[in-house]
């Protein structure tokens, strides 16, 4: 297997530009919240529950995956929010910044963007911009090969059935589903004249 250097400086000016043209449409859509260099939510994030259902003196914070499958922590009001590895992590981050008091957390099942300014791990940004490139290097590099062994491995496991099938055939003839062939070498079979 070939090593490949991994060119940071390719990756960190593609991260620059998606920064600018994340911080250009922030500006175009007038959103003061948005932090450049962060993608925009592809969904909206739900409101607070209703007071009835938490009150509004303690901090909700939903947690969620984003879709490079990084967990988001991020408050319902959308102060505070940030980008983690771990669930642990975000959900840890929700209790330090709730204080004393604590807080309530909604996990979500669909997945979010973080779009505030990510006060969370900030190598997990940078974990996206790489594991980005390495999926992208790997699709373009390995899709013919896999597709050689998954063809390659489809004709092997033909070819096994096939030679059970008529090993099922000979024991039925020779034995008559009495008794089952134990040997591998054909030259051990009996012959028939």
């Amino acid at each position: 297997m070939n090593a490949v250097p991994l060119r940071l400086d390719i990756l960190q000016e593609k991260h620059r530009r998606a920064s600018a043209v994340a911080a250009r449409r922030a500006q175009c859509r007038g959103s003061r919240r948005e932090a450049p260099g962060l993608s925009t939510s592809r969904t909206t994030w739900p409101s607070r529950p209703d007071h009835s259902i938490v009150s509004e003196a303690i901090p909700v914070f939903f947690i969620a995956r984003n879709h490079e499958g990084f967990w988001i922590a991020r408050e319902a009001d959308g102060r505070i929010g940030g980008i983690f590895l771990w669930q642990r992590s975000a959900l840890r981050f929700a209790k330090r910044k709730a204080g004393a008091a604590g807080c309530a957390t909604m996990h979500l099942a669909d997945r979010f963007e973080l779009d505030i300014q990510n006060d969370g791990n900030p190598l997990t940004a940078s974990l996206a911009v790489v594991k980005r490139a390495i999926e992208q290097y790997v699709s373009h590099k390995f899709v013919k090969p896999i597709a050689i062994a998954e063809k390659l491995f489809a004709q092997l496991s033909s070819a096994f059935a096939e030679e059970r099938q008529h090993r099922r055939a000979i024991e039925k003839e020779l034995f008559g589903d009495q008794y089952k062939f134990s040997t591998n070498n054909d030259d051990d079979l009996p012959l028939v004249p």
